[in-house]
């Protein structure tokens, strides 16, 4: 143990002696100096990038530490570093995504040209680590889908079509491209064609820069290495290709042109990939026998055991500083070569006022977005075939039962209350059979929405309404199957306007409780914590709906819960229409009223539970408003968290 502590004791001193002259042990002066060609690529630097976040505790940790490094055309650069590291973060900065609560300095450069993060986003794509994707499409389709709303109308069908075979052969997609892209505990193509999917739906714009979070995550070492060698292909073909990536195989690792390597926020290594191994051995730690590359630096990075803090601390702190001054010495003959280029090159002309860079927005208009996205909704949809029957059966089943239960109610004295509860059950039942599978179908796709979102595919606004239009109709279709068996089994009054009340509050009652859902999940972003929350809701305005308890029995400070409650407005209009015109009640009479039942006539009846044949439009017209309420509080809501996700 005493001679390993005399060796690291050595190393630091080692260390400490060749600090003060960085351009002896500099491997990589010719990695500095070597023109960059323009024409076909754009090459991306950042200079002295800090980034802090606020703690609970009120003080500001700093996550980048002046992290300064570039990344070229046509060349394959791979962020690495330990866990915690910063990779995910310096990754963040350059895309400008979840940047929220976080405070960022540094300078940006595209071809030695300063811009912001939110400009680089016109000509970058960036791939996430998690791959999101509607589930019961196939992998032709979900191209071919994001080639309609990734490119403008200049591309006409055919020039689509070929593009997705362009994208499909590239990146060795075409033998699975019928394949169905499956869902949770379903059958779907591999990790690695998800991920080269992944890659395809992120290049039909053509972007000069593609970000990658982790792209090897989950995947066996063969698979790694092919979509890795996807990654390099589209490198040659002269992209600026930049991944984060943990600690990759020797074959994977091999791939890479350039690496910048993280530690504890700052950056201990900027340069080619193949002189890595050269850099640390002239800071006296060569590659041991038999050790990868990355094992090997990995380790370096790490404290033994047998070290102390302030050896450890030492060996960092040599390596950071000797870097710091490499990588801004690069970066400046970086900027000055490609800036030198761009006015040679006189037709790399999409490099403008900063004006000019903004993003133009969208490729679609916003009803193309619709019309797209609707039929989206509709396939998948239509697909769920297994869910499609089970609702249907379970809606068949249900309403059933419940009109066996009031088989045959007739309206008479000794069936009034039967009645009632045959009116607010079918309400119930609505709240109950839609509003929490609602949320789980309109929530499932969120990660995509995010994903296709933050790609410039569509606004949330266009898919809020085109996804809760498509599934309203499912939401018409199963109350109309429940309402018209319950109605005919329980024999309820058969002339029109008692029908349509019935039927039509029924749908109404459904359409509302999914728009109320699709706010409520919006509202709380975490489906089980909507799935808690919703009842929340739904019960109290149950409550005082008049079955359980009339409105003029409600406490002052309840009333307003009642006013909001869309089950009293259905339960008074259907009531009303079922007894306005009926004169005296069958079994009741002037002389039992107040006596064995408490009403004689269908009017009295009404005005007995609070209501009034005044108010019947006045119930539809508030039963829309609260459909509208519902509709637009969603719609508001879910844009805001889309947006700021």
């Amino acid at each position: 143990m005493t001679k390993k502590k005399n060796e690291n004791n050595r190393g630091v001193d080692e260390l400490a002696k060749t600090q003060n002259s960085p351009a002896e042990t500099d491997p990589l002066l010719e990695y500095e100096t070597t023109a960059v060609d323009l024409r076909e690529g754009v090459c991306l630097g950042w200079q002295d990038i800090r980034v802090s976040r606020k703690q609970k505790d009120g003080e500001m940790k700093e996550i980048l530490k002046g992290v300064s490094g570039q990344a070229r055309a046509g060349q394959l650069t791979f962020i690495m570093g330990g866990s915690g590291a910063g990779k995910t973060t310096l990754l963040n900065v350059l895309t400008n995504r979840n940047m929220k609560e976080m405070e960022m300095s540094g300078t940006i450069l595209m071809n030695g040209r300063e811009i912001c993060a939110s400009e680089l986003k016109r000509f970058s794509a960036y791939v996430q680590q998690e791959d999101a994707f509607i589930s019961g499409f196939s992998v032709y389709e979900t191209l071919d889908f994001a080639a309609k709303l990734r490119n403008p109308d200049e591309l006409d069908s055919d020039q689509r079509a070929e593009l997705v075979e362009k994208l499909l052969i590239q990146l060795n997609l075409k033998k699975c491209q019928d394949a169905s892209i499956g869902g949770v505990a379903q059958k779907s193509i591999s990790r690695g064609e998800r991920k080269r999917l992944a890659f395809a739906c992120e290049i039909l714009t053509n972007p000069s820069i593609l970000f990658c979070d982790e792209p090897t995550s989950g995947l066996d070492s063969y698979m790694s290495h092919q979509v890795m060698s996807s990654l390099r292909d589209l490198a040659i073909s002269g992209k600026t290709i930049i991944c984060t990536i943990h600690q990759p195989s020797t074959p994977v690792f091999l791939m890479a042109d350039a690496l910048i390597l993280l530690n504890q926020g700052q950056v201990v290594y900027c340069g080619p990939a193949n002189k890595v191994d050269d850099y640390f051995a002239k800071l006296g730690y060569p590659l041991p026998l038999f050790t990868s590359s990355t094992e090997h630096f990995m380790a370096v990075l790490s404290k033994n055991n047998e070290e102390t803090d302030q050896h450890y601390e030492a060996r960092l702190k040599v390596c950071e500083e000797k870097n710091r001054f490499q990588a801004n010495r690069k970066l400046f003959v970086f900027s000055a070569l490609t800036q030198q280029n761009i006015e040679v090159h006189n037709n790399f002309d999409y490099l403008g006022d900063a004006k000019e860079q903004q993003s133009t927005g969208f490729a679609r208009s916003w009803l193309q977005q619709f019309i797209y996205l609707y039929i989206r909704a509709n396939i998948q949809l239509f697909r769920k075939k297994r869910y499609v029957c089970i609702k249907i059966t379970q809606t068949m089943v249900i309403s059933g039962v419940l009109g066996l239960v009031y088989l045959q109610v007739p309206i008479h004295r000794n069936y009034l209350l039967g009645m009632k509860g045959v009116i607010f059950a079918t309400f119930q039942m609505n709240n109950t059979l839609f509003m929490l599978p609602s949320m789980v179908v309109f929530w499932e796709d969120y990660p995509v929405v995010v994903r296709e979102f933050q790609a410039n595919m569509y606004s949330p606004s266009a898919y809020f309404l085109a996804k809760t239009t498509a599934d309203s109709l499912q939401y018409i279709i199963y109350p109309l199957i429940f309402s018209s068996i319950v109605y005919f089994l329980c024999g309820l009054p058969l002339h029109q306007k008692a029908m349509i009340s019935y039927m039509g509050m029924s749908v109404a009652m459904g359409l509302i409780v999914t728009a109320m859902s699709a706010a409520v999940v919006s509202l709380f972003g975490d489906l089980t914590v909507s799935l808690i929350g919703a009842p929340l809701i739904g019960i109290p305005l149950m409550t005082f709906g008049g079955f359980l308890i009339t409105f003029d029995s409600i406490p002052l400070y309840y009333k307003p819960i009642a006013y909001f409650s869309w089950y009293k407005y259905a339960f008074e209009a259907v009531i009303i229409a079922f007894f306005e015109n009926v004169g005296e009640i069958p079994g009741c009479s002037i002389k039992t009223y107040n006596i064995e039942f408490g009403c004689s006539t269908g009017e009295q009846f009404i005005k007995d539970l609070d209501f009034s044949p005044d108010r019947y439009w006045y119930d539809w017209i508030a039963i829309l408003l609260i459909f509208l309420f519902w509709k637009l509080l969603g719609l508001f809501v879910f844009t805001r968290r889309i947006s700021r996700a």
